[in-house]
């Protein structure tokens, strides 16, 4: 919920920064700690890194769901999938961090879409969907329906 209430106002950054530290509590001390999973707690590792809680209390979910919105706030916010309908995206990436490129893919019973983009001298998106799903980008009323699509933008 923080990282989604700091990229409404426009500090995709920061939440960017919060999510990547190496300092504990963070999914970067998490990853720096060779997790491959979401913890149910940011302290489980205690002395000399063993699978004990720091606090000395019982070894909780080494896979935790209840932390996965993290996942789908890197599909909606880097990678612009923002779900209007069940048959319509919204594509609209967020550019304004250090991030240089990103993709994602999602999908329902109504087809699949994936989204590819990356800075260069501009922005090139591509945008693919399949079956009955249909997309607009950047909030304008074009929608786009099954296929590959190229765009460019002047940055």
């Amino acid at each position: 919920m923080l990282f989604r209430v700091l990229s409404e106002h426009g500090r995709s950054d920061l939440a960017l920064k919060l999510i990547t530290q190496e300092s504990n509590p963070s999914y970067g001390y998490l990853l720096k700690k060779g997790a491959t999973t979401l913890w149910e707690v940011f302290n489980l590792l205690g002395e000399g890194d063993s699978m004990l809680r720091a606090d000395g209390g019982k070894l909780l979910s080494l896979n935790h769901p209840a932390w996965g919105d993290v996942s789908a706030w890197f599909c909606e916010t880097f990678g612009g999938i923002n779900v209007e309908r069940a048959d319509l995206i919204n594509v609209r990436p967020d550019l304004s961090t250090e991030i240089k490129a990103a993709e994602a893919f999602f999908s329902n019973p109504s087809g699949s879409i994936k989204v590819e983009w990356k800075k260069t001298d501009g922005i090139e998106l591509n945008v693919t969907l399949c079956g009955q799903m249909k997309c607009t980008v950047f909030d304008d009323k074009k929608q786009y329906s099954a296929g590959k699509h190229c765009l460019r933008f002047d940055s």
